[in-house]
């Protein structure tokens, strides 16, 4: 009996030893993991991607709500112009990238970022000039009847080109903790301000000021990181071949229009080919074509007033009187046309 209390003893001893091993070489492991870089930046960036991705949902969604089906189409299909519109923005983040990390020495990776800042700045200014020049034919060709909404996506776009230069130079120096906060920022703030904006009552130009807004915070808080990061170079550090940088960003380009172009370009397409039936006037309101206004006025009976609107004329005849007993059905389903 004493011989089998022992023996049950040092198995139940052996088992507590082979679990503490096998708690301690899991907690081994998990360490290990902790410290791989490409688990722990990974992480970062997906962790990043995933809270960004929400701002940007609820953003789409809230705007949805807010404007409505049809200033919804108008700013989906502005919205997919913009990106379409990020494909040289792609090739200056690619290019950047590449070569703040090929670059060694930390004076010549200052004297990189600084030379290429102000390329992308001069570049976003030159993208937001074209843009505008070309607002009225953008405009025409999405059905809009003011270029104005065009001229705010011009300058999102302006903004955006400088900030990926950024963006991908931090990629390249593996900044990403840094990259990863600035870009949930960037989505957080625009979610904030483009809503907020919205509901002020600003429409599309709210929805649009809040990508602009989103995309400035970020890229003068990205800008002064990376200064104060990289330094300020050397008098003797040499000057950076910056036609190098030129050549990548034409196959880079290349690559951003094969991953943007197929997910957006039918929705600008869709808004050509398929106008709204309504259009909105210089006011801000949607108006149906001018030959419905007549219509909507025989059906009713009725003719404009200054005070109320509307007005309903004697019925005379019984297709008037059949018509003007359905005028307040008549009067829910047609808008005036004048504006």
């Amino acid at each position: 009996m004493t011989h089998e209390s022992e023996t049950d003893d040092h198995m139940f001893d052996t088992d507590t030893l082979s679990d503490g091993r096998l708690l301690t070489r899991i907690a081994r492991r998990v360490r290990n993991v902790g410290a791989d870089e490409l688990v722990r930046h990974g992480g970062l960036m997906a962790a990043a991607t995933v809270v960004a991705g929400g701002f940007n949902y609820a953003y789409q969604v809230a705007v949805g709500r807010v404007l409505g089906a049809e200033a919804y189409g108008v700013f989906g299909a502005l919205f997919a112009l913009f990106f379409l519109l990020q494909i040289v923005g792609r090739g200056v983040r690619f290019s950047a990238s590449r070569f703040a990390a090929e670059l060694d020495g930390a004076d010549e990776r200052a004297a990189f970022y600084r030379g290429f800042l102000l390329r992308s700045a001069a570049l976003g200014v030159v993208g937001f000039g074209v843009l505008v020049a070309a607002s009225p034919v953008i405009a025409d060709f999405l059905g809009l009847d003011s270029a104005a909404p065009v001229t705010v996506v011009a300058a999102a776009i302006g903004v955006e080109l400088v900030l990926t230069g950024n963006q991908g130079t931090l990629q390249g120096l593996q900044r990403f903790a840094a990259l990863g906060g600035f870009k949930t920022i960037q989505a957080g703030v625009k979610f904030a301000l483009g809503v907020s904006l919205v509901l002020a009552g600003l429409g599309l130009y709210g929805a649009f000021a809040g990508v602009v807004l989103g995309s400035a915070v970020v890229l003068a808080a990205s800008t002064g990181y990376l200064l104060w990061r990289l330094g300020r170079p050397a008098a003797e550090t040499p000057a950076f071949d910056y036609r190098r940088a030129y050549r990548y960003v034409l196959p880079a380009a290349v690559a951003g229009f094969c991953l943007t172009v197929p997910a957006n370009a039918d929705v600008v397409l869709v808004k050509h080919f398929f106008p709204t039936a309504r259009r909105r006037c210089s006011t801000g309101r949607w108006r149906t074509p001018r030959w419905s206004a007549p219509a909507a006025r025989w059906c009713t009976g009725s003719r404009p007033s200054t005070s109320s609107g509307w007005r309903t004329a004697p019925s005379t005849s019984p297709p008037r009187r059949w018509f003007a007993g359905t005028a307040s059905r008549c009067r829910r389903s047609c808008w005036r046309s004048s504006c």
